[in-house]
């Protein structure tokens, strides 16, 4: 992330950035995330389905928690579930898998 202000020139003609600070893309989803979120639908739930997840938990790990909504629509429920050994890392790559497991709106960084 970069932080600063924009002002004018020495000459007051053109308008300038000013940079204050720069902070690395991995110190701010640090600061910005605390943990990935999955729906899964609980009619979808399948072995072959607990494997894919299994796989992508172990391709990506990292410092986040895993926290896992099983939604039933047709009776109205929603348990959340976490893991307090899995952490998995917040990037593109992990989104992109999960989404192509689980669907477009199943996953959140939150």
């Amino acid at each position: 992330a970069l932080k600063g202000k924009v002002e004018k020139d020495y000459r007051g003609e053109n308008m300038i950035f000013r940079p204050n600070s720069v902070d690395l893309l991995s110190e701010v989803k640090k600061s910005l995330f605390k943990e990935v979120k999955l729906r899964i639908n609980v009619e979808n739930i399948s072995a072959e389905l607990m494997e894919d997840i299994q796989e992508i938990i172990d391709e990506h790990p990292g410092d986040f928690r895993l926290r896992v909504s099983v939604v039933d629509s047709t009776e109205g429920y929603d348990i959340s579930l976490f893991s307090r050994t899995i952490k998995i890392d917040v990037s593109k790559a992990l989104r992109t898998k999960f989404q192509e497991v689980l669907g477009e709106q199943a996953v959140d960084f939150v």
